[in-house]
């Protein structure tokens, strides 16, 4: 599950790197500027050919999430992040364009008081994810991460930019209401959590698969991959059973 930077002072986005995990500077890091003709930064040193591949799945899955919004909730989202010029200077090396979605190791880090597996600025410009889940991970379950992320994004584009009332909500996912509780989110952040949780759904999303997937990496497990596909097919059985479904 994404934890989403709510105490980021929406007008300090060049400071959110300070908000990573206790690394200082960071040492390494993959930089996908979405609206770049360059598509991406590296700041790295050495080993870029060795993980061309990791890098073109990461934008690729950025890529793919952004085509499944609606063309009215496209094109809102593009407004929305060409209005910013700059999203951040990164360590002084670049300045880049909005959005930026940045890959780095260690922002699962419990030395962080909101340690996760992605973030995002409170106004949806820069978005930030653990590295050994969004590298090595199926598409399927590392999407649900980014759009996760990306919802937050539309929702401060469609409603918080225009002081908007957010839209109403159906019940919570149980797991979904476990996880607020548990990490004490503030009641007043509850409704734009379910209603990106339920956008995520209706993109055609499933958040247990990428559960599965944190899972893998969160436990010893000699081979992650093997391990997410045997619980996915376990997984799947129990969905398909009638009396799931009713």
């Amino acid at each position: 599950m994404a934890k989403h930077f709510f105490t980021m002072d929406e007008h300090k986005i060049k400071q959110l790197v300070n908000y990573l995990p206790a690394i200082s500077p960071i040492q390494s890091a993959y930089i996908y500027a979405h609206g770049d003709a360059e598509n991406h930064f590296l700041n790295r040193v050495g080993g870029e050919h060795d993980r061309s591949k990791a890098y073109r799945g990461f934008r690729q899955n950025v890529d793919s999430v952004i085509g499944r919004l609606s063309q009215m909730d496209r094109e809102l989202l593009f407004r929305h992040w060409k209005s910013s010029i700059e999203a951040l200077v990164f360590q002084a090396s670049f300045n880049i364009s909005s959005p930026v979605f940045v890959v780095i190791p260690g922002l699962i880090n419990h030395r962080v008081k909101l340690a996760a597996n992605g973030v995002s600025s409170r106004d949806g410009l820069f978005f930030a994810f653990e590295e050994m889940l969004v590298f090595n991970g199926p598409g399927e379950a590392i999407q649900p991460l980014i759009a996760h992320e990306i919802a937050h994004s539309l929702i401060c584009a469609k409603f918080v930019k225009e002081r908007i009332p957010l839209p109403p909500v159906g019940e919570p996912d149980a797991d979904l209401v476990n996880f607020l509780t548990g990490n004490r989110y503030p009641p007043d952040m509850w409704h734009e959590e379910i209603l990106v949780d339920q956008m995520v759904s209706e993109w055609g999303y499933d958040n247990d698969l990428l559960a599965l997937w944190e899972y893998a990496h969160r436990t010893p497990q000699k081979d992650p991959h093997n391990y997410y596909q045997e619980k996915k097919r376990s997984l799947l059985r129990l969905k398909s059973c009638p009396w799931m479904r009713a």
